[in-house]
C-alpha cells in the first residue's frame, strides 16, 4: 500500500510553514536547503515512509510558498529553533533529522541547540565548518545585502541558462532535468516576499555557527550518519572526516556519482545507507 501523505499549514515562530506528512511510525524530519523546498527529498520519500513518519516542512529559503511573517526569525539559529517548535506541533519527544546543503548546518545547530528533541542526526553532503555558505558562493553573500541585487538575481533566475549555472543547480545537481527544478526557481523569480526570506537567511550564514555547532556534537551521545557525496565541489570530504572524527557514535559512507543532491542524483543509493540506519536505532 501506497503511503498516504497530509499537508498542513503549521503557525511557526517566524510565521506559517507548509508540511507534508507521509506514513506512520517513527518520525524523520527531512531538512532542506535555500533555494528549494522540501520536495527535493520527493525521490526517497516512499521508501522511507514504508515504517516511518516522514516530515517535510517547506522553509522560508526561497521556495516557499507563504512568506514569513516574522523575518528577522529567518536566520540558521531561528529557523533551527523553529524546528523545535514543529517537533512539538506535531506531538513528537524526539525526531530523526536528515539535513542536506544549508539544510544540513541547521540541522547541525537544531542538534546543538535543541539535543533532547534529536533521536538520531543524518548529514547528506552540507555545511559545515568553514563552509557556510561554501567557499564557491561566499562573493553572493554580500551582494544579497544590496538594495535590489537579489531582484536581480531573481530576474536572472528566469533563464534556463542561469537555472543550469554555477548560481543555479549546475553545482548540485549531475543531470539537470529543467522540469525538475522550473519550481523552484519559477518561485525564486516570482515571488518577492520569497526572495526577501532567502536573502535575511544567506545574511546570517557564517562559519562561527557552524564551528560551534560542530563543538556541540563532540558530546551528542546518539548515533550520527555522514553520507557525503564523494568528491562534492562545494562541500569536500575533509569536513566529513573531521566530523567523523569529531563526533562519538558517528558513521561515515560514501556516495559515489553524485554532486550535493543525491537524494536527485543516486536516490537509490541514498535510500540503501539511510534505511540500515534507522532500522538500526533502538526501538
Amino acid at each position: 500500500m501506497t503511503p498516504t501523505t497530509t499537508e498542513t499549514l503549521i503557525d511557526l515562530p517566524f510565521g506559517p510553514c507548509a508540511v507534508r506528512v507521509t506514513g506512520e511510525g517513527p518520525p524523520v524530519l527531512l531538512v532542506h536547503g535555500v533555494i528549494v523546498n522540501g520536495h527535493l527529498w520527493d525521490p526517497i520519500v516512499p521508501a522511507l515512509a514504508v515504517d516511518h513518519q516522514v516530515i517535510q516542512p517547506d522553509l522560508p529559503l526561497g521556495a516557499h510558498a507563504h512568506p514569513a511573517r516574522h523575518r528577522e526569525l529567518v536566520t540558521p539559529e531561528g529557523v533551527a529553533d523553529s524546528l523545535a517548535a514543529l517537533v512539538d506541533a506535531l506531538g513528537h519527544d524526539q525526531v530523526v533529522v536528515v539535513g542536506n546543503d544549508s539544510g544540513g548546518a541547521i540541522s547541525q545547530i537544531f542538534t546543538a541547540r535543541h539535543p533532547d528533541r534529536v533521536r538520531a542526526l543524518v548529514l547528506t553532503t552540507c555545511d559545515a565548518f568553514d563552509h557556510f555558505p561554501p567557499t564557491l558562493l561566499k562573493p553572493l553573500k554580500p551582494m544579497l545585502a544590496v538594495p535590489g541585487m537579489v531582484d536581480v538575481l531573481g530576474f536572472l533566475y528566469r533563464f534556463g541558462p542561469v537555472r543550469r549555472s554555477w548560481a543555479g543547480a549546475g553545482l548540485v545537481i549531475s543531470d539537470i532535468d529543467d522540469a525538475m527544478i522550473a519550481p523552484y526557481f519559477d518561485r525564486l523569480s516570482s515571488d518577492r516576499e520569497a526572495r526577501r526570506d532567502m536573502a535575511r537567511f544567506v545574511r546570517g550564514c557564517r562559519p562561527a555557527l557552524t564551528h560551534a555547532a560542530a563543538e556541540e556534537l563532540r558530546s551528542f551521545p546518539r548515533p550520527v550518519l555522514l553520507a557525503w557525496g564523494r568528491g562534492d565541489r562545494l562541500f569536500p570530504e575533509a569536513d566529513a572526516r573531521r566530523l567523523h572524527e569529531m563526533i562519538p557514535d558517528s558513521e561515515l559512507t560514501w556516495i559515489e556519482d553524485t554532486k550535493t543532491f543525491s537524494m536527485i542524483d543516486q536516490p537509490e543509493r541514498l535510500v540503501a545507507v539511510i534505511r540500515p540506519f534507522l532500522e538500526r536505532l533502538d526501538p
